[in-house]
C-alpha cells in the first residue's frame, strides 16, 4: 500500500512536469514543482516509514491506523531534529535563526509525540501498561528526554556537533524502545519468535565471512565520501 502510495504521487509529478523534464534550473515553475515535490517526498517518506513500524509492532495489516499515524509522525518530528543540526552544523551562521528555533520546536514534538506513541501502544499490546512501565523502556525514556534536552541547549549555543550527535541517540534511542517492546517477536502479526528466525550454522558462516570482506570497503567508502563533503558550505559551492 505504501509503495503504491509513492508511486501514484510520482506518477502525478511527472506528468504535470513531463514537458519541463529538461535541464533549466532558472525556470520559476520548474523550481516550484520540485521544490514542492522535495518538501512532499522528505514529509511522506519517514511518515509512511514510521507507520509501517508502528503498524508492525502492534501485528496489524491495516495500513491507516491509528498508532500508525501517531508513529509517523514521531519518525517525521525526528528528522527535522536531524536536519536542522545538519543544516546548522553544514551551513553555519549563514542560516537564520528560523533553523534553531524550529529545530527546538521539532525536538519538542518529537517527545510529545513519543509520549503519545507509547500511550497508544499501551493500549495495542498485549503485555500493555506493565510493557512500558518496564525498567528498561523508562530508563530509555529518561535518556531520550536528557537527550532532546541537550540537544536543544547545543542548537542554542551553536555547538552544532553536539548537537548532531544528541540527534543520533535520539534515533538510536527509539529503534531500542521498540526492539525491548517487541521482544523476543519479530513479527507480531504472526507470533514469529527470535528463535523461529535461528537459521542453520552454515549460512550464519556464510554471513559473517561475507561482512568480515564487505564491511571494511564499506567503512571506506564512506569515510572517504564524508571527507570529500566535511566542513561548513562555502558562498562559492552554494547556488
Amino acid at each position: 500500500h505504501y509503495l503504491l502510495m509513492f508511486g501514484i504521487l510520482g506518477a502525478l509529478i511527472l506528468r504535470g512536469l513531463a514537458p519541463e523534464m529538461y535541464e533549466q534550473r532558472g525556470d520559476e515553475r520548474w523550481q516550484r514543482w520540485w521544490g514542492r515535490s522535495f518538501v512532499a517526498g522528505s514529509v511522506l517518506a519517514p511518515f509512511l516509514l514510521g507507520a509501517f513500524a508502528g503498524n508492525w509492532v502492534v501485528g496489524t495489516p491495516r495500513s491507516l491506523t491509528l498508532v500508525g499515524v501517531v508513529t509517523g509522525v514521531t519518525v517525521t518530528a525526528l528528522t527535522v531534529v536531524s536536519g536542522a543540526a545538519f543544516l546548522r552544523l553544514k551551513a553555519r551562521d549563514a542560516l537564520p535563526e528560523t533553523v534553531t528555533q524550529i529545530g527546538v520546536g521539532a525536538v519538542a514534538a518529537y517527545l510529545l509525540a513519543v509520549v503519545a506513541t507509547l500511550g497508544v501502544l499501551a493500549v495495542r499490546l498485549p503485555a500493555g501498561v506493565d510493557a512500558l512501565l518496564s525498567l528498561p523502556v523508562l530508563a530509555l525514556v529518561a535518556a531520550s528526554v536528557a537527550l532532546g534536552v541537550g540537544y536543544a541547549v547545543a542548537l542554542r549555543r551553536g555547538a552544532n556537533v553536539a548537537a548532531l550527535a544528541a540527534a543520533a541517540g535520539l534515533t538510536y534511542g527509539l529503534i531500542a524502545v521498540v526492539a525491548t517492546l517487541m521482544y523476543p517477536r519479530i513479527d507480531p502479526a504472526t507470533g514469529a519468535t527470535v528463535s523461529d528466525a535461528v537459521v542453520s550454522t552454515l549460512p550464519l558462516n556464510l554471513m559473517s565471512i561475507g561482512a568480515a570482506l564487505l564491511l571494511p570497503l564499506i567503512a571506506t567508502y564512506f569515510a572517504v565520501l564524508y571527507s570529500a563533503f566535511s566542513g561548513p558550505i562555502s558562498a562559492e559551492e552554494a547556488y
